[in-house]
């Protein structure tokens, strides 16, 4: 977004490098805040207003998703080289993964009359594992919880190598064309 791939390709640093780099600065400057308000979830645990499981099934979700945001996000920033866009793009993907199963899943029960499709089939959404924690964990749904989340991880990390894939390949389509013209031109010219 700032012309600066043009000068990444000047200094002989390979994809993989440039791709994981760009991956832990937005795992860090994402993860600074959640750490922050780390006590701040303990609380309601600590005063006895939740659950150990609880407690841990929130914390597992928050990593859980903070990873799935950021692999969301890297995957629609290397898609697009304008910021705008690509922040569009990971919204609409999220919405996407968030919302499709769980729209399947109530029209199947108004179409059907009753109760829709197996529960079991909510856990393909990224949204049903934080559903789980807020209604508590109820009726045995711990088993569904810890599918659910790791299903999102699945997810996150097919988006972290199709971004890689595509990083990898738009990388070798020309790095010619990521240099700035006026630089080309002066490389001619000498």
């Amino acid at each position: 977004r700032n012309g600066t791939l043009g000068l990444l390709v000047l200094t002989g640093l390979r994809p993989v490098e440039i791709f994981a780099n760009k991956l832990l600065g937005a795992l860090l400057l994402t993860a600074y805040t959640l750490l922050g308000a780390l006590p701040f979830f303990a609380i309601p645990f600590l005063a006895g207003g939740v659950t150990a499981t609880q407690f841990v099934c929130a914390l597992a979700f928050l990593v859980n998703g903070l990873l799935f945001c950021v692999a969301i996000g890297l995957l629609a920033s290397v898609v697009h080289r304008d910021g705008g866009q690509a922040q569009i793009t990971a919204f609409a993907l999220g919405a996407v993964l968030c919302l499709t199963t769980p729209a399947v899943h109530w029209i199947s029960g108004l179409a059907s009359g009753f109760g829709g499709l197996n529960e079991g089939w909510l856990t393909l959404s990224p949204a049903y594992a934080p559903y789980l924690v807020f209604t508590g964990l109820a009726g045995g749904s711990r088993q569904l919880f810890w599918t659910a989340s790791g299903l999102t991880l699945v997810y996150s990390l097919v988006a972290l190598l199709l971004a890689a894939a595509i990083l990898q390949r738009t990388w070798r389509e020309g790095p010619a064309e990521l240099i700035p013209a006026r630089w080309r031109d002066g490389k001619r010219n000498s």
